[in-house]
This record gives structure tokens, C-alpha cells and sequence, in this order.
């Protein structure tokens, strides 16, 4: 199979350069370290939101109607603080990887939709970020490794279990019962869970895909930034 680091013989729409495609994309960087930091990120999140589920289902008792106690709504509030911020890291270093890995197949002249800028924003567009990002990350898949397509099951998977948590998560922050709320919520982590496993996966080899193609293609270790 062709490597996909190679620029084609024909590009599809308006031409660029090998040369100006690499300029433009700010040339071939290796996703080892955004990986290891997002990867980082993204266990913190779930780690912060089983947190605050397990302190709903704990303090349910002291937090409805006229017992509610300070200290116990102080750490569910610091719970659900914590657990905003771990998130918003999560979402930030996995866009910062997911921006610079589409930037690299781009910079190589590899075949894309998506834009770097689209592989991240359509995330943030509402209804549409059910179906888009997971095109956007299929095709970064298939671009970045040549027989990523075999396993795509693993791409398949993250994308399942990332839309029950989605939507397990939504329905727990809606309910007024805490501990209902707890008991949706851990149900939403545990397939958060899931979901991150097999995102950081899919991050691992998407990098790892990368770098071998820019090996094969003959960039040197001082060229890798």
C-alpha cells in the first residue's frame, strides 16, 4: 500500500505544492508528547467525575430539603468544580493533538475534508457534533496509517460508548434527586471510561502511524520537531 506521507500523484480540488502544503501546516511535528498529555487529561476527567458521583450518592441524605449540611454540599460543589475544570483540560489537550495531527497529514499533502480547524470545531457545533467529529477523526484514521482501515472496530467503539456517556451524563446533570442523579451519573463514567480507553487507543495509533510513515518517508530525526 502506497504511504499516505507521500504526496499523491493528483491532489483532489484546488493544487498545493508538496512545498507549500509543508509550509502552510507548519511541517511534520510528532504527537508523542500532545498524546501523553491529553491521555493524562482525559484519565483526570473520569477520575474527577466518578469523584463526583460517589460524594451525590454519598451526601444524597444531608443535601435534600431542610438537612442539608455545609460541609457536604461544600464537597459536592468542589466535586462538580473540579470536575468542570478536569474536563475542560481533557477537551483542550485532546483539540491541541487532533489539530496538529490533521496539520501533519495536510503538511505531507495527504488527502483530507477536514481541515485542522474543522477536525476540532465541528466538536462544538450542537446536533452536528454527533456525526462530524467521528468522520473528521475516521478520515485523520485512514490518512494516518495505512491499514488503520483493518481495525477501525477500535474507532467504532471509542465513538459508541463517547454518545452513551454523552448521553448519561446530560440526563443526570437534569435531575433534581441527587441521588438518582449519582446513580445515572456512575453509569455515564463507567462508559466514560470505556470511551477514554479507547480514545487514548485511537490517539496511540494515529501517533505511532505517523511517525512510521514519516520514517518510511524519509525524514530525518533533526527534521521532527
Amino acid at each position: 500500500m502506497d504511504n499516505p506521507y507521500n504526496p499523491p500523484a493528483a491532489n483532489y480540488g484546488q493544487y498545493v505544492s508538496p512545498q507549500d502544503a509543508w509550509g502552510r501546516y507548519g511541517g511534520f511535528v510528532p504527537l508523542q508528547n500532545r498524546m501523553l498529555v491529553a491521555s493524562l487529561a482525559i484519565g483526570l476527567a473520569v477520575v474527577a467525575s466518578g469523584t463526583l458521583d460517589v460524594a451525590q450518592l454519598t451526601f444524597a441524605g444531608q443535601l435534600d430539603g431542610t438537612r442539608e449540611h455545609v460541609g457536604a454540599a461544600l464537597i459536592v460543589g468542589g466535586s462538580g468544580l473540579f470536575t468542570v475544570l478536569a474536563h475542560l483540560a481533557a477537551a483542550l489537550c485532546y483539540c491541541l493533538w487532533l489539530h496538529r495531527a490533521a496539520s501533519n497529514v495536510h503538511a505531507f499533502g495527504g488527502y483530507m475534508t477536514f481541515s485542522p480547524g474543522a477536525c476540532v470545531g465541528w466538536f462544538f457545533v450542537p446536533f452536528a457534533n454527533w456525526v462530524k467529529p467521528y468522520r473528521a477523526v475516521s478520515e485523520l484514521w485512514v490518512a494516518s496509517h495505512p491499514r488503520a482501515h483493518r481495525t477501525k472496530s477500535m474507532l467504532d467503539a471509542w465513538w459508541a460508548t463517547w454518545i452513551i456517556s454523552s448521553f448519561l451524563q446530560t440526563a443526570a446533570g437534569r435531575i433534581s434527586d441527587m441521588s438518582l442523579a449519582g446513580t445515572i451519573g456512575l453509569g455515564g463514567t463507567l462508559f466514560t471510561a470505556i470511551a477514554a480507553y479507547f480514545c487514548i487507543a485511537v490517539m496511540r495509533a494515529i501517533s505511532q502511524g505517523q511517525l512510521d510513515g514519516a520514517e518510511r518517508a524519509g525524514i530525518s530525526p533533526s527534521q521532527l520537531r
